[in-house]
C-alpha cells in the first residue's frame, strides 16, 4: 500500500509534536485496511497506550503517581465521549506496532517528515512556499476555480507540500464569494445529461477523490471538502455521534462534467 507520507505529515502538530487519533485513525485504515470503525479503533488506542480497556479506567490510572500513561491530553464532546486522543511519536509507533508491525516503518517515515521539515531553515521554507502557492494557484484555475475557492485549493497544496499554512501565517479568512446552491448526488445526476444515479455519482466522486467511503458512511476527502458541505439529519450513529449528511456545491458539477 503507498500512502502519501506528506499529506499525514501536514496533519502532525509541528509545537506538541502529536498527531490527533482521529488521523492516527485514517491512517491505520489507509494502510491496513483495519478498524473501519473509530469507537473500535479508540478502544486499541487506549489498551495499547496505557493497558487500560474503558476510559473510566484509564481515568483512574491517572491518578496513580506511579501510572505514565499519555503525554498529552485527550479531548471529550458535549456527551462524555472521546472526540479525539493527541499522541505523541512513541504512542503512535506503540499503536501501529500492536495493530500491524508490518506497517510500523510508514509511521515512522511520517515523524521523520516532520522532523526533516522542521530542520529546513524557515525563510527558505517560506519563500519555497510562496512559490508553491503561486504555482499550485495556476493549476486551480486550469481545473476551473475561480477567486477564493482558487486560492483555498492552492493554501491547502502548499501546507500539504511544506507544511506552510500562507493564509494562517498571514491572519487572512476566506469566505465563499456566493452562496452556492448545494446538491445531494441524486440531484447532481438528475442535471447531467444522460442522467445518472446517486449510486453512479458517489462512485465519480470517490473515483475523482472528493470523498471516500468510511464503513457504511461516505465522507468528503481533504480535496472534497472545498466543495462539500455537511448538514445535521437529526439522528445519531450507535455511538451517539450526530448522522451527517454530505450535500455537494453546484461548482463540481463542472469538474464532473469536465
Amino acid at each position: 500500500m503507498e500512502l502519501n507520507i506528506q499529506k499525514y505529515r501536514a496533519l502532525v502538530d509541528t509545537e506538541s509534536k502529536t498527531m490527533k487519533s482521529t488521523d492516527l485513525h485514517s491512517f491505520v485504515f489507509e494502510a491496513t485496511g483495519k478498524y473501519k470503525l473509530l469507537d473500535s479503533f479508540h478502544k486499541v488506542v487506549l489498551k495499547s497506550v496505557s493497558g487500560a480497556n474503558t476510559l473510566k479506567e484509564y481515568k483512574s490510572k491517572m491518578n496513580e503517581s506511579d501510572f505514565v500513561g499519555f503525554e498529552k491530553d485527550f479531548s471529550l464532546n458535549e456527551r462524555g465521549q472521546i472526540k479525539h486522543y493527541n499522541l505523541t511519536e512513541v504512542e503512535c509507533n506503540m499503536i501501529m506496532a500492536s495493530i500491524d508491525v508490518n506497517h510500523l516503518r510508514l509511521m515512522a517515515e511520517v515523524f521523520v517528515a516532520v522532523k526533516n521539515n522542521l530542520s529546513i531553515d524557515p525563510v527558505d521554507n517560506f519563500e519555497k512556499s510562496v512559490r508553491m502557492l503561486k504555482a499550485s494557484k495556476e493549476l486551480a484555475e486550469l481545473f476551473g476555480l475561480e477567486g477564493n475557492q482558487a486560492l483555498l485549493s492552492a493554501n491547502r497544496a502548499t501546507k500539504n507540500e511544506t507544511g506552510v499554512d500562507c493564509l494562517a501565517k498571514m491572519d487572512i479568512k476566506l469566505i465563499s464569494e456566493t452562496k452556492e446552491q448545494i446538491l445531494t448526488p441524486t440531484e447532481i445526476g438528475k442535471l447531467l445529461d444522460p442522467s445518472l444515479s446517486g449510486i453512479a455519482i458517489n462512485k465519480i466522486l470517490q473515483a475523482f477523490g472528493f470523498q471516500e467511503k468510511v464503513g457504511k458512511v461516505w465522507q468528503p476527502t481533504e480535496k472534497g471538502m472545498e466543495f462539500a458541505e455537511l448538514l445535521d439529519t437529526g439522528k445519531q450513529h450507535s455511538d451517539g455521534t450526530p448522522v451527517k449528511q454530505v450535500k455537494w456545491k453546484y461548482s463540481i458539477l463542472k469538474l464532473i462534467e469536465d
